[in-house]
């Protein structure tokens, strides 16, 4: 089993959140399904952007939660307000 790098796994996750299915990711990126499924899974979740940097410094912090927060797609977002209870208003801004 080989390690991907981070970047290659941010770039997973976002083609996966601009609508491009699971296993085409897979071929695309030239990685597993059952990658892209675990990337998808953890990464919504928070579970590597952050924990797995490891920061130690203010400036460290600030590069790694810009970073996590480049990684939440419209979709995340939405799924997240409609779990808290908040209702879509279809009307334009």
């Amino acid at each position: 089993m080989r390690a991907y790098s981070e970047d290659l796994r941010h770039e997973v996750v976002k083609a996966v959140g601009l609508d491009m299915s699971k296993a085409q990711a897979a071929r695309l990126f030239d990685v597993s399904l059952s990658s892209v499924k675990r990337y998808t899974r953890i990464t919504p979740e928070g579970g590597c952007l952050l924990r797995r940097i490891g920061v130690r410094t203010s400036d460290a912090l600030a590069d790694a939660m810009g970073r996590a927060t480049c990684a939440v797609t419209t979709r995340h977002a939405l799924g997240f307000f409609e779990h808290c209870g908040y209702q879509r208003a279809n009307q334009p801004l």
